[in-house]
Order: C-alpha cells, then structure tokens, then sequence
C-alpha cells in the first residue's frame, strides 16, 4: 500500500509538465520534504511568475543567524515568500 505522500508525488508527476521555472541555490536542490510542495507550485502558477528555491539571507551583523526561505517566487506586481512544512499523520 502506497503512503499518502507517495500518492502525491506519483499524481504531481504523472501531470503536465511544470510550467514555472524554479531555480535552486542549493547544488543539491530541494530537501526530500518539500519536493511535492514545490511541484504542486510549479503546475499551479502563472507561467511568467518566477521562482527560487532555498534562498539564503545573510544578516551580516548576525554572525551564524541566516535564514532559509524555502521559495521566493517573483510575480510582474509582488515577491511571495514561502515556508514549506512537510506534516505527518492526519
């Protein structure tokens, strides 16, 4: 029997291609987790929105205190940041 989030990940994939262009900062891409979240993005936005994923903030004056945003996703009239959750259970 197939878990829940494998159910998912095999219907996101099995649909068109993604439309939204989503660049990684990271070389080794998404952390497993969000994958299926950042794929159901891509199908969902318009095709001229933009995205990139794990982006790092520096705070120079806060030595070791960056923050991770999941996505940044750029549209023509704002810049949405994202915060993926993966949850377990129901």
């Amino acid at each position: 029997m197939l878990r829940d989030r494998e159910l998912i990940h095999r219907s996101v994939s099995m649909r068109r291609r993604p439309i939204v262009d989503i660049k990684f900062f990271r070389p080794e891409g998404p952390q497993p987790t969000e994958k299926v979240g950042l794929e159901e993005i891509r199908l969902a936005l318009p095709r001229q929105w933009k995205g990139f994923a794990n982006f790092v903030m520096r705070q120079p004056n806060k030595r070791g205190q960056d923050r991770e945003i999941d996505l940044v996703i750029v549209a023509p009239d704002r810049v949405i940041l994202v915060d993926l959750k993966h949850l377990r259970g129901r």
